[in-house]
């Protein structure tokens, strides 16, 4: 058999299920392609000092336990429809150390197994730093790669083909990132590694041995994620051992053994007394999550990710393009469907297993990351076919994919202040202080603890009663290494009951260690802030007019009320689902407990009153007494809004915040609430009053620095039919 079967020509004739046909064909001769060796060898340490330069800032930063838990407890996994999202990096951060230090397993996030988390948790554990997981992973998935790759290809040519892999924009993100694909990438490889080496076992006696060792293999790929495409392969691997064998013993080997190296990352789990049965519970539980959790495919993204750099966002269904695409990727994908079809009868096992992973991966949930799986086949298989079948034009498609991944993942390792910019605008909108601190200077840092920035920060929006903050920015040129940078700002705030002011400024952007950073100055929040300055509202309610009927009498008028808060600290955990039952009750059909919960718990100071909402009647001593009773509520003299049941051929309608319905539609107050229906809305404009009062900036003696909202009272007028 000539080198040119791998790609070229398929054997019209002879035994498709023969031993050797198993093996891929080796392709090359080695003394022709000694330059790629040094090509490769030389390419690949500068290369991987490049990584380790740009991500320095990464590698050097110390985990914070207190910080990620935090960001855990108030993230959408404990809070429904949390905007201070997690994602899965940061998952897995949290995770791992939670695991090294004792954790359940299935305690958090059980759908993935724990085997990738305790890795980075290891990695947290040795060097306070869950990041270096990723360069540490990524490079020895790499080295098993040559190691594969060197069965395929001479020597030299593998080791230039794992510079091709090494400098792809994805598995370059995968150097600094605490996501699972590259340790499952890595054991992935090591399965195929050890296969190949028992296909070309002829020691009866060293067969049980190697079997061992892809069950070891094997069993870590599938403790690393969800085995979507444990069953694929493991099909796979047990047709190759039956045709090594031709006997039941060693598949029923490795199914047992795969299995055991499975369950060695739960170990914790049966320590703290759990039994099988409960596992098995758990991996039941698992299954309904993933059936039930409404995780709708997206469908054909796999291939449109590889083909185009386009994604469908499993969030918002809608397509955005790929930061990790290379425009390598459609080249290496159609030389692989090329070789698929030119040797789809030779190797039909191996071609069916890998057409029949990426169809699954095309009709689930898909992330760009996911294809860290698939490309280093894809970049063996294409320069194999390229070496076998026109290797004049090896050197040039080396070059080009050097110089095409190369400009792809410099853009990877040296980015714009944008997402860092797009990503502290959204926290300072939401007034996620906490994870503001994360972009701010290591002076900056200095400076202020974390603790006791999110506590300025947001004592300063409870004090203003800020409810709201819109950022707009001038259009601006980003600079990849420019140092400073500059970027307008335009920062409006809306207070709850006073309306909005606006502010300029101008935020600076520099470099550290190849991170973009904030040197931030509280003058950034607002112009002639400090630290110890404060913010002072006083209020002048305004009443909504009453409507009257033609002989007088009231059918909707302001009465007065309570205003619940809850001090987050002061809640009886015991009681506490108890409470919020309660008043999802007393609020009506406007609200539902775990609404009121996240309203406290997603972004607040817990030994500061959170307000919840406003009871729109009159409590009565038995409601008045029974809110009381629970620890942590505190009632503020109010007013709410009655109407009477509707007369005849009248409607007298409703009312609703108009203003802030997203994150306080429960704070009555006339300046807000506007009639959304019937006489309310007919006749808003009379009815609708306005609060007025002022909002001060007071220096640390309580001097006034500045007025930033004065405003006159303006009663609604009543409207009588």
């Amino acid at each position: 058999m000539t080198s040119k079967h791998l790609f070229c020509h398929s054997r019209a004739g002879g035994n498709p299920s023969s031993k050797k046909d198993w093996i891929p064909d080796r392709v090359g001769d080695d003394t022709k392609m000694k330059k790629f060796g040094s090509i490769g060898i030389i390419g690949f340490i500068f290369y991987l000092g490049i990584v380790l330069y740009a991500n320095r800032g990464v590698y050097t930063s110390r985990f914070d336990p207190a910080y990620w838990k935090d960001r855990y407890e108030h993230s959408q996994w404990k809070l429904p429809q949390s905007q201070r999202g997690i994602g899965d990096e940061g998952l897995y951060l949290h995770e791992g150390y939670v695991l090294v230090n004792g954790a359940d397993p299935t305690l958090y996030n059980a759908e993935v197994p724990p085997l990738g988390k305790y890795a980075i948790g290891a990695s947290i554990l040795l060097f306070g730093n869950g990041y270096l997981f990723g360069i540490l992973a990524t490079t020895a998935a790499l080295v098993a790669f040559f190691f594969l790759a060197k069965s395929v290809l001479p020597k030299s040519l593998a080791l230039a083909t794992t510079l091709l892999v090494a400098m792809d924009p994805l598995v370059t993100s995968q150097f600094a990132a605490t996501m699972l694909e590259s340790l499952q990438l890595l054991f992935f490889l090591v399965t195929c590694l050890l296969v190949l080496s028992l296909l070309k076992q002829k020691s009866v006696l060293k067969i049980p041995a190697f079997i061992l060792a892809i069950d070891a293999g094997f069993g870590a790929f599938s403790a690393v994620k969800f085995p979507l495409l444990s069953p694929v392969i493991g099909f796979c691997i047990l047709a190759i051992i039956w045709q090594k064998t031709k006997r039941v013993a060693p598949i029923l080997l490795f199914l047992a053994v795969s299995f055991i190296i499975y369950l060695i990352p739960y170990l914790r789990y049966f320590l703290l007394g759990h039994t099988i049965t409960n596992w098995l519970g758990v991996q039941k539980w698992v299954i309904n999550f993933y059936l039930h959790a409404n995780l709708l495919p997206n469908f054909g993204s796999f291939f449109t990710a590889l083909t185009t750099g386009w994604i469908q966002n499993f969030f918002t269904r809608g397509w955005e393009r790929a930061a990790e695409w290379s425009p390598v990727w459609p080249f290496i994908f159609i030389a692989a469907l090329m070789w698929c079809l030119q040797n789809r009868k030779k190797y039909r096992v191996l071609i069916s297993t890998f057409l029949l992973a990426m169809g699954l991966y095309s009709v689930i949930p898909f992330w760009t990351r996911y294809l860290v799986l698939f490309l280093p086949i894809l970049y063996l298989v294409t320069i194999a076919a390229v070496a076998s079948c026109a290797k004049k034009l090896l050197p040039f498609v080396v070059v080009l994919i050097v110089a095409v991944n190369g400009i792809s993942s410099f853009r990877i390792l040296f980015p714009t202040p944008q997402g860092m910019v797009n990503q502290f605008v959204y926290d300072w909108q939401h007034g996620f202080f906490q994870d503001m601190y994360e972009q701010l200077s290591n002076e900056s840092q200095n400076n202020i603890s974390r603790q006791a920035f999110h506590r300025v920060g947001l004592q300063t929006f409870s004090d203003a009663q800020i409810e709201k903050v819109k950022i707009i920015s001038d259009p601006v040129i980003w600079s990849r290494f420019r140092t400073p940078q500059t970027i307008q700002f335009n920062i409006t705030y809306t207070t709850r009951n006073l309306g909005s002011f606006t502010e300029a400024t101008t935020l600076p952007i520099i470099k550290e260690k190849n991170r973009w950073r904030i040197p931030w100055n509280w003058n950034l929040l607002m112009n002639g802030f400090t630290d110890s300055a404060k913010l002072e509202t006083k209020l002048q309610h305004a009443n909504r007019g009453s409507i009257l009927a033609s002989d007088g009498a009231i059918l909707a008028q302001d009465i007065p009320s309570f205003f619940v808060s809850v001090i987050p600290e002061k809640i009886d955990s015991k009681q506490e689902e108890i409470m919020l039952k309660f008043l999802e009750t007393e609020f009506g059909e406007r609200v539902a407990a775990i609404g009121l919960y996240r309203r406290y718990m997603q972004n607040s100071l817990p030994d500061q009153p959170v307000p919840l909402g406003v009871l729109m009647r009159s409590p009565d001593d038995k409601t008045y007494k029974k809110l009381l009773s629970y620890p942590g509520i505190q009632l503020t003299p109010w007013f709410g809004r009655m109407k009477k049941s509707d007369p005849a051929s009248i409607t007298i309608g409703t009312i609703g915040n108009t203003q802030f319905f997203e994150c306080c539609s429960l704070l009555y107050n006339t300046t807000a609430y506007n009639g959304i229906s019937g006489l309310e809305k007919e006749y808003n404009d009379i009815l609708k009053g306005e609060n007025g009062g002022t909002l001060v900036l007071k220096d640390a003696t309580g001097s006034v620095i500045r007025t930033l909202i004065h405003k006159e009272k303006r009663d609604g007028k009543t409207v009588r039919l």
